[in-house]
């Protein structure tokens, strides 16, 4: 009569991250000196699963196979996969300026989600993105998110990114008292979609107080220009020049109004 083997002794408890995609072969199971291993998925042991069989949370059942071919009764196994919460997103979208080189960094303003954000190219393979890595359009970016101690989602928040041309918006007055509120004369969109601009600021008089472009693109009151030297403005209405110098638009000009 051939022995039949003692069940495995050597299992300990598996604990690992869902998106690790851990297998049977990673658990820490030992067999005797001449046995061979086989896990089952039910105590009755019916339902056998290879090494490459992707884990889940629950119980797993060892055996231990004699050469002969004697196998032993199972010992239990617990399998234990820890998982977090996936990114969401804020209210709003995903849409920047075409010439604006917003980046993936810019995308997390738009999530919610107490971690570090991981940027994946697909919602199940492993490329990233870098987070200075420019936005594409029509592209769709998958954020999977790390809580500080845990372990990474297994779940990806997909964020579609549109890149549009955005409208130039030139204010008609602003007020630099220092209330941190409309302290500067700025043209939104302007620096991002005419990189080359120029913008002159005249007074009733026409003469020239201020000159901006992209590396100077918002006005504080203050002039820049002639006589004027750097002195505070008086409130009153201004005149300005915009030129776009992008080879095709026409320069405009337009009013607005200096209040102190």
């Amino acid at each position: 009569t051939l022995a039949t083997p003692e069940a495995p002794t050597v299992v300990t408890p598996f604990e690992a991250c869902v998106v690790d995609g851990a297998t049977v072969a990673d658990l820490n199971i030992t067999a005797d000196e001449g046995f061979d291993i086989q896990v089952y998925l039910d105590e009755g042991l019916d339902a056998s699963v290879d090494d490459t069989e992707v884990l889940v949370s629950g119980n797993y059942y060892v055996t231990q196979t004699s050469a002969a071919g004697c196998e032993s009764e199972a010992t239990m196994i617990t399998v234990d996969l820890k998982d977090s919460e996936a990114p969401t997103l804020a209210t709003g979208d995903n849409v920047f300026c075409e010439f604006d080189d917003a980046t993936v960094a810019d995308l997390e303003e738009n999530i919610v989600g107490d971690g570090t954000i991981t940027w994946y190219t697909s919602a199940t393979g492993t490329g990233t993105y870098n987070r200075s890595d420019v936005l594409q359009n029509n592209t769709t970016y998958y954020a999977a998110l790390t809580p500080t101690g845990e372990c990474e989602s297994s779940a990806r928040l997909p964020v579609s990114v549109t890149l549009e041309v955005c409208e130039i918006m030139i204010p008609d007055a602003f007020s630099p008292n220092g209330d941190n509120v409309n302290d500067t004369f700025v043209v939104d969109n302007l620096a991002s979609e005419y990189p080359n601009f120029k913008m002159e600021i005249y007074n009733r008089w026409g003469d020239s107080v201020y000159t901006g472009g992209a590396s100077t693109p918002s006005w504080d009151g203050s002039s820049s220009e002639g006589s004027f030297g750097s002195g505070v403005l008086p409130a009153g209405v201004y005149f300005y020049i915009l030129y776009y110098n992008d080879g095709q638009t026409a320069p405009i000009q337009g009013r607005l109004y200096l209040s102190r």
